[in-house]
């Protein structure tokens, strides 16, 4: 079966739940976040992006849930596993790759 139409991984799914959910707090989605290294990681580096002339650096997932919100959120965790599908495409792998990385740059 193809990667791009395989299921997606767990936390995805996990955090496309919670985001969805009127019960959920930001809480609630950053220990989801901190679940998954990768997605943590992004997360972080879009709250610093944010936070860049402030000189305060985002360390935890939790601040960083604070400041990007649900729907960041949301959109970077589908980023991310769209990311991860490209990379995984044996044609013109890095073609895919910078193009999604182009498209993630363009939206934030």
């Amino acid at each position: 079966m193809c990667a791009m139409f395989s299921e997606p991984n767990p936390t995805l799914n996990a955090v496309l739940h919670v985001t969805h959910s009127s019960t959920s707090s930001l809480r609630d989605i950053g220990e989801l976040v901190a679940e998954d290294e990768g997605l943590s990681d992004i997360v972080l580096r879009f709250a610093n992006f944010r936070q860049v002339g402030i000189g305060r650096e985002v360390d935890d997932i939790h601040r960083a849930a604070l400041l990007l919100g649900a729907n960041s959120i949301r959109y970077i965790a589908v980023v991310h596993e769209l990311m991860g599908r490209a990379s995984q495409i044996a044609l013109k792998e890095k073609t895919a790759v910078a193009f999604w990385e182009d498209c993630v740059r363009r939206g934030a």
